[in-house]
């Protein structure tokens, strides 16, 4: 199942509750809207669309909207129940931008319990009928959880040991990117994958930060338009994405050991003369 990014994901209902081995649960529902299942104490089976499930302590479940659902096994269980309203697709339609989506699976493993469990707590101390700006706020709690759960898909997907095509999709992202305001929590959500997951990626496999190889590309641009346009120095800077003068001079001198005027004067004396 995926999910559109580019869509709004809306927070419906939440809420943390426990059922006792042996007593009756429900004998199952239709639900309209998406559902998420996580025990964080305790275990139970689930019926899913005629599938049956195990769903173990700190995993989760994802119901899709319109899909029969209901308990078939329960032990001692103490879990969270999530709804919430989003678009999404069987299949990543073709010739889609396929960064827009997220895959979650039906069950999430279970080594992600603490980071799951710390969102569905966090959410669960706001009301959503405070304001307007609570529920907003709950809202992208709602997206950052299922960009949790799908974590585990990314990490299927994208093993360390062949982390390379990920990297190289979020390298070429950034290439066409880089004057926009990325950071690593954007990619997480533009790659349906954890800010730590990217992170490592590129320490382990290119020895810098998401944050230093991004101005490094800027920087790079940026000598291009130096040497090549009339552009005022603080024009280039925010071309490149890079908005204060005073920091991207700073960034340019500590990377080229000269200022951008200098570095324009001397790479304009040294350029051949192409009339000889």
């Amino acid at each position: 199942m995926y999910f559109d990014l580019s869509h709004p994901i809306s927070l419906t209902r939440l809420t943390k509750t426990e059922k006792e081995k042996n007593k009756p649960w429900n004998s199952g529902y239709v639900p309209k809207d998406f559902v998420v299942i996580s025990p964080y104490a305790g275990s139970f089976d689930m019926e899913v669309g005629g599938v049956v499930f195990h769903v173990g302590t700190g995993s989760a479940i994802t119901v899709p909207a319109g899909v029969f659902f209901r308990p078939v096994a329960v032990e001692n269980v103490k879990y969270y129940v999530l709804h919430f309203t989003a678009k999404s697709v069987a299949s990543i339609p073709e010739g889609g931008d396929s960064i827009r989506y997220i895959t979650v699976d039906p069950v999430t493993p279970e080594s992600r319990a603490t980071s799951v469990k710390a969102l569905f707590d966090r959410a669960l101390t706001f009301n959503p009928f405070d304001s307007g700006a609570t529920k907003a706020m709950l809202d992208t709690l709602t997206r950052e959880l299922l960009i949790g759960i799908s974590r585990e898909f990314c990490e299927k997907v994208y093993p360390q040991e062949s982390g390379l095509r990920l990297r190289r999709e979020i390298v070429a992202y950034l290439a066409t990117h880089s004057a926009e305001p990325i950071t690593l929590s954007s990619l997480a959500v533009t790659f349906g994958c954890s800010p730590s997951y990217i992170a490592r990626l590129f320490r382990v496999g290119l020895s810098s930060t998401v944050s230093e190889y991004l101005t490094d590309l800027r920087l790079q641009r940026a000598t291009g338009l130096l040497l090549n346009t009339d552009l005022r120095v603080g024009e280039v800077a925010e071309v490149v994405g890079i908005h204060s003068p005073y920091y991207f001079s700073r960034l340019f001198r500590k990377r080229y050991g000269m200022t951008a005027h200098d570095y324009r004067i001397r790479g304009r004396e040294e350029a051949p003369d192409p009339e000889n």
